[in-house]
């Protein structure tokens, strides 16, 4: 979508989108693997962005979810944002890490209207 372009300035690296019409929006980051195809690395999440093409005078909660270093379960960081002030755009205060081998996502609920579309980008780069 057209936000994107503008957004490379604040947050550099590899990027994850995903958009949906009326549906939730998810952006997949997925960590390259070595040539046998055991896991190379570990993803570095720098930030997420957000928006709908169409104004939204709501409240939607933005959700990161990734599987911290050494666990087994997965993590979920939600945020909160009113979609009436515009696009969402941030990075994370520290990088999250994920465990190696594990991808992480990014995802916007529907915007409740067809014709709507919301799209998400997660930021990130590998070790």
């Amino acid at each position: 979508m057209d936000w994107i372009a503008g957004q490379q300035v604040l947050l550099a690296g590899d990027h994850a989108d995903g958009s949906a019409d009326n549906a939730t929006a998810t952006a997949t980051a997925t960590p390259a693997t070595l040539v046998n195809g055991g896991a190379r690395g570990r993803l570095i999440l720098l930030g997420v962005s957000a928006a709908y093409s169409a104004g939204l005078s709501a409240i939607r909660v933005i959700t990161v979810t990734y599987t911290r270093p050494g666990a087994t379960v997965t993590n979920s960081v939600t945020i909160p944002y009113d979609f009436t002030s515009g696009a969402f755009l941030a990075s994370f205060p520290a990088p999250l890490t994920t465990e190696r081998g594990t991808v992480a996502t990014a995802s916007i609920p529907s915007s409740g209207a067809g014709g709507n579309v919301g799209g998400v980008t997660l930021w990130y780069c590998q070790t």
